[in-house]
């Protein structure tokens, strides 16, 4: 069996709004992505002393495509807005 891993920088990306206080978040379904995103959130969480937050939407569309050898491999971008939370 032979396993290619490809290693690519960080496109996983967040928004706060602190007006409605709520987190846009962003990521290219990669290796790693995902939990990149979610240490942007809890950091962003931190910096703004909640608590927590909810997910409200998750929607999908397709990335970037290209070929690694002969093999087509296509993205998938992913959004999630969530709302941040802070006990009383």
């Amino acid at each position: 069996m032979f396993l290619v891993t490809l290693l690519s920088g960080c496109s996983a990306a967040i928004q706060y709004h602190p007006v409605v206080g709520y987190i846009d978040g962003q990521y290219t379904e990669d290796i790693g992505e995902e939990a990149a995103l979610k240490r942007l959130i809890v950091k962003k969480v931190k910096e703004v002393s909640g608590s927590g937050v909810i997910r409200t939407s998750c929607s999908s569309g397709r990335g970037d495509s290209y070929f690694v050898g002969n093999v087509l491999i296509t993205d998938t971008d992913i959004k999630d807005e969530y709302v941040v939370f802070r006990y009383q």
